[in-house]
């Protein structure tokens, strides 16, 4: 895709911090379709009604909601868990200026749990990477990362894309791609990071997902109005179509999701600060599916940590 030289230059200036003041919306890399803007009404009703978020590092946020029929004031799907109770829905949200992300995979490091994982790199958080051949080792989409290919293939069928951690200078540190608006193959020339998979929404926030699939737990990855990433894990069984519309309601300044692991083999880790979480899928009827969650092989593993 040729992009005219006030593109470049434009880019040139968001990358020198010329442009965006720091807190806002990053800049989009050179393949990205201009980012929908979010409406007066939106951003009025992510006023009114905010999320029960927690802040355990700057600019790394947790919220843990109750299930509608659990949930305190009438039903408000964005009631906080009670002490004790069981989360129905885990939405963690970071910077990517602040935290990396990383890609463990079993082709490269051998078969471990997300708590393993986490611990040998130092994780702040961590999430299934997407779903996986019957060998339990291969990616169903295409995925590598720093020179380490699980699945060179990219599969027709798999509509989103993240890629993270640039080769090359001025880019954004990540983003998520949609492949019927973005130019995607120059962008996963740029990155050193990619995991590919299918899409819950496209860009502008339609439910591309059929509404006769069977309710299942899913994790899902999402990216907000102001570049901010989001690992979501919805533990309550639902359809994806009905998952999705539940996020695109939410006060989350979010349209484009990519979906990652569903059923009982979804999973989130988060261990920042003093505080430690991690939430498995669960089967309809309410019960965790196979072993203990802390102990489940998970083949590719989706990490943050840090910057450094």
């Amino acid at each position: 895709m040729q992009r005219s030289g006030w593109v470049w230059v434009f880019i040139l200036l968001a990358g020198l911090g010329l442009v965006f003041p720091r807190g806002a919306a990053a800049a989009p890399g050179p393949w990205k379709s201009a980012p929908v803007a979010q409406t007066a009404g939106e951003h009025a009703g992510s006023q009114e009604q905010d999320l029960p978020w927690k802040t355990l590092l700057p600019g790394f946020d947790l919220a843990q909601l109750a299930s509608l029929t659990d949930a305190e004031g009438g039903g408000s799907p964005f009631a906080a868990v009670k002490d004790g109770g069981q989360a129905a829905l885990v939405i963690l949200r970071f910077d990517p200026e602040r935290y990396a992300f990383s890609l463990h995979m079993a082709s490269e490091e051998g078969p471990a749990s997300l708590e393993e994982v986490a611990q040998r790199h130092g994780l702040l958080a961590a999430v299934n990477a997407g779903m996986y051949l019957p060998d339990q080792v291969t990616s169903t989409g295409h995925m590598r990362s720093n020179g380490h290919v699980n699945n060179p293939r990219v599969a027709g069928k798999f509509g989103a894309f993240l890629v993270a951690n640039p080769s090359r200078p001025l880019l954004p540190p990540a983003a998520l791609l949609d492949r019927d608006k973005d130019d995607w193959r120059s962008a996963l020339e740029a990155y050193t990071l990619v995991v590919q998979n299918y899409r819950l929404t496209d860009s502008e926030g339609r439910i591309l997902w059929p509404e006769n699939s069977p309710a299942h737990s899913i994790a899902a990855l999402g990216q907000d109005s102001l570049g901010r990433f989001l690992f979501i894990m919805h533990r309550d069984p639902l359809p994806p179509s009905r998952f999705a519309a539940r996020i695109l309601a939410m006060p989350l300044g979010v349209k484009f999701l990519m979906y990652l692991e569903g059923g009982t083999p979804a999973m989130l880790l988060v261990r920042a600060g003093a505080f430690r979480g991690q939430w498995s899928g669960i089967r309809l009827g309410g019960l965790i599916g196979g072993e203990d969650a802390a102990k489940k092989q998970v083949p590719n593993v989706l990490g943050v940590k840090a910057r450094e």
